[in-house]
């Protein structure tokens, strides 16, 4: 057998296994506040999945009520949706109808502003060529009608006595006196 030993504890060593013993009954007493805390949680987890699958219950039902009134509502969604989709189109073509002739209205004006232009020169050209042989005309018009005044007036004239006559054209027209005639 075995002998019992008995061993005697000093008062310091009491001192410290009754702090260890108490810190153990602290410990315990977390424990327990800890576990019933985790258990009402538990509880409560158990209690709202409870009404939330009471909750889809009746969302089921629900659902399941509105089915037969809801199924003429999503067609005529799905029809109005086909119906937007096609008007959508049909305005998205006629804007690119739109934009294509606005085009080619552009590449025709343009076109017709450069062609336009080219003739407005050749005809500026046109007059400036009309322009002097006008003045040249004009000059040898007023030219002649000056020796035809000049011939009808030595020939009306009489010279003085003893002078020849004057043959016409003695005397030269400068272009001075030519612009004051047709002034």
């Amino acid at each position: 057998m075995m002998a019992m030993v008995a061993v005697q504890l000093d008062p310091g060593s009491i001192d410290v296994l009754q702090r260890i013993a108490i810190a153990q009954v602290v410990m315990a007493v977390c424990i327990v506040v800890i576990s019933l805390i985790a258990i009402g949680g538990a509880i409560v987890v158990l209690l709202e999945l409870r009404s939330a699958r009471r909750l889809l219950h009746n969302l089921g039902d629900t659902v399941a009520e509105l089915k037969p009134r809801l199924a003429p509502l999503v067609d005529r969604t799905i029809h109005i949706t086909s119906d937007v989709a096609g008007m959508t189109d049909n305005v998205r073509r006629r804007i690119d109808d739109v934009l294509f002739t606005m085009e080619e209205i552009n590449r025709v004006v343009k076109r017709g502003g450069s062609i336009a232009e080219e003739r407005i020169e050749r005809f500026a050209e046109v007059l400036e060529v009309v322009q002097t042989e006008a003045e040249d005309l004009l000059l040898d018009a007023a030219a002649t009608a000056r020796g035809v005044h000049e011939t009808a007036r030595q020939l009306r004239d009489e010279p003085p006595r003893g002078q020849p006559r004057r043959k016409p054209f003695d005397t030269p027209i400068d272009d001075d006196e030519l612009e004051e005639m047709f002034e």
